[in-house]
């Protein structure tokens, strides 16, 4: 509708699925963005897999992975990746949120966490595994330490998701997400 009133053409459209699934039935007190409380064990090993909770330690590891993240997944044709935001942007979301990451050996190979909070739900956004590690289960464990943390935090958990994006969403859905709405991002 937006599209026809304005008579232009979007350069690039996006459209996706909003997910959620509510948090535990006894809310336990929520805390603020930054002040995650850590569920469970600091980390664990999985088929040689370590799956942990990344830190600011983990910036140089994690930037290559965010880097391919927002080629694949987040910038429309004709833009750049600007290395330098995409670091500074890390940066805040490994101090300020909750980063799960799955190494192998000095090699980061997956990651996913939350970029944002509402009165009720945190929002999980970020999901990217390697497309060399893919089809492994990786993403559901990840999902599943994010997950946990949310929950112990009081909170529900949301996501969106592209519409082709068949795997994530075969994912998701496995995990006890529900599809609530859509929506679509132009790019003008």
């Amino acid at each position: 509708a937006l599209q026809a009133e304005w008579k232009r053409t979007p350069l690039a459209r996006n459209d996706y699925q909003v997910m959620v699934r509510p948090g535990p039935e006894r809310l336990m007190p929520r805390r603020r963005p930054g002040q995650w409380l850590v569920s469970g064990a600091s980390g664990f090993n999985w088929r040689g897999l370590e799956i942990r909770r990344a830190g600011d330690a983990d910036t140089e590891a994690l930037l290559d992975l965010q880097c391919a993240y927002e080629q694949e997944e987040v910038l429309i044709a004709n833009h750049q990746l600007n290395r330098a935001v995409t670091r500074r942007v890390l940066e805040t979301s490994l101090r300020e949120q909750c980063i799960y990451c799955a190494s192998a050996g000095n090699l980061m190979v997956a990651k996913a966490g939350t970029n944002g909070c509402s009165w009720r739900y945190a929002q999980i956004g970020g999901v990217f595994t390697d497309p060399a590690w893919r089809r492994n289960g990786i993403g559901e464990h990840l999902m599943t330490a994010v997950m946990g943390d949310i929950f112990e935090n009081g909170y529900g958990a949301s996501l969106f998701v592209k519409l082709r994006n068949h795997p994530a969403i075969s994912l998701y859905n496995k995990l006890g997400f529900d599809a609530t709405d859509s929506l679509s991002i132009a790019y003008y």
